[in-house]
């Protein structure tokens, strides 16, 4: 199948591009930047906005600003740059779960913000974001707010995202002294969607484990944040902690009836887990 018919509107800036949603004729306007999910929802039909924008030409998008407490990446920030760790000096989970994401391909053309807009239940990018407690930057011609990405994803393919914002940027915390993570997912091939996935940080001071979160993605229609789960690892040493049975623990009351499903999720997270013995962020 093929679109149906559109405007393509292709703005220099941002303001151009701000002006583009603000709509009061009664059409819809989406945003396209890598095209990596919107194209095959337009090709289905399954998407038929009246006007797309694209966000091909607004350079300022790919900007990374970086300050004392926090890194602000821009919406057009690609995968290939989070995975090869030059987008800047961010957690290292961000290059952990970009890598993971589908083929070189999608990584060389999609975005940041195309992912987190996309809101997909088996994406990387939004479980990493509500792990590192990040905000999302979204405006109109009306203003500026920012949203936390616990508070962005809604649902399934759905965002806080009001039909005449754009998603501009993400702010996202330095990472604290001795943080460590770990990443893990299971699809049932390299590339396809995660059956399961989970991203964890864990505090470490003298190899003693001072915190531990984890977030779990493909398990929910949004992350899942674990929350106090891990608290009995705290206090222990990082060496010899048994990460399998607290993944256990932790999982237990979780709405996953099947138990082969169960064993899935446990086994996802104790992998990430188990991975946090390596370098840490600064």
């Amino acid at each position: 199948m093929k679109p149906a018919p559109l405007t393509l509107v292709r703005p220099p800036d941002v303001a151009g591009c701000l002006a583009a949603l603000d709509r009061h004729d009664g059409t819809v306007a989406k945003v396209i930047a890598g095209g990596q999910s919107l194209m095959p929802l337009l090709a289905l039909r399954m998407a038929t906005p009246d006007v797309l924008v694209d966000l091909g030409r607004v350079s300022e998008l790919t900007e990374v600003s970086v300050r004392d407490d926090e890194v602000e990446l821009g919406a057009r920030v690609r995968h290939r740059d989070l995975a090869a760790g030059t987008a800047g000096p961010l957690p290292a989970v961000l290059g952990l779960a970009a890598a993971h994401i589908g083929h070189d391909a999608i990584r060389n053309r999609g975005t940041l913000g195309g992912s987190l807009a996309h809101a997909d239940p088996a994406a990387e990018l939004p479980a990493a974001m509500v792990l590192l407690d990040a905000r999302l930057v979204c405006r109109s011609v009306g203003g500026t707010r920012t949203v936390a990405a616990r508070d962005f994803l809604v649902g399934p393919y759905l965002t806080a995202l009001r039909e005449d914002e754009l998603l501009t940027g993400v702010r996202v915390p330095r990472a604290a002294a001795g943080t460590r993570y770990g990443f893990a997912e299971f699809s049932p091939r390299h590339g396809d969607y995660a059956r399961a996935g989970a991203l964890c940080a864990v505090g470490v001071t003298g190899g003693t484990v001072r915190s531990a979160r984890a977030v779990l993605f493909a398990v929910g229609p949004v992350p899942v944040d674990l929350g106090d789960a891990l608290a009995p690892a705290i206090g222990r040493p990082l060496d010899g902690c048994p990460w399998d049975e607290l993944a256990w623990a932790a999982v237990a009351g979780l709405p996953v009836e099947d138990p082969a499903r169960r064993r899935l999720v446990a086994t996802v997270l104790a992998r990430a887990l188990a991975g946090v013995g390596g370098e840490e962020d600064r």
